[in-house]
């Protein structure tokens, strides 16, 4: 079988992050108010709350991220950002045709994960950022190395 050949993706925040995450705190916001007005203070509103502020750190924390680039060379994976250029791997955990959510794992230079990195980094990519090397990409993510 044939490598999947060289492809470099750019990466950054897609129409469809920004809706999805602004739903999530547009609804934790309205669950919130909801039950503090409707209930006294109790379990469901202290929850309730704690969900507000969980959509609200991930809402800050999308916002910090900066643009880029996915590559493979065809033996590895590289993220490059504004100040680092990782090595790394790469996890397809939802695949809607158009739509990709990876999960970018980064390397020490032993090939092991770094344990301040546990979680690795979401990255959502969308055909409509480069559409000529969409399917590049696609055939990248699923090659298996030997």
């Amino acid at each position: 079988m044939h490598n999947a050949p060289s492809v470099i993706y750019p990466v950054g925040r897609l129409l469809l992050e920004r809706v999805v995450t602004l739903t999530w705190t547009g609804l934790a916001l309205a669950a919130m108010v909801t039950m503090v007005v409707a209930q006294p203070w109790g379990w469901g509103p202290a929850l309730t709350l704690c969900g507000g502020l969980l959509a609200w750190a991930v809402q800050r924390r999308s916002h910090k991220l900066s643009s880029g680039y996915l590559s493979w060379d065809g033996k590895e994976w590289w993220l490059s950002r504004a100040l680092a250029n990782q090595a790394g791997r790469v996890r397809v955990e939802w695949d809607l045709q158009g739509f990709l959510l990876l999960r970018f794992e980064p390397l020490t230079e032993f090939g092991l994960r770094r344990p301040s990195q546990a979680g690795g980094q979401w990255l959502w990519l969308a055909q409509q950022a480069d559409p000529a090397t969409w399917a590049d990409l696609r055939r990248a993510v699923y090659c298996r190395v030997s």
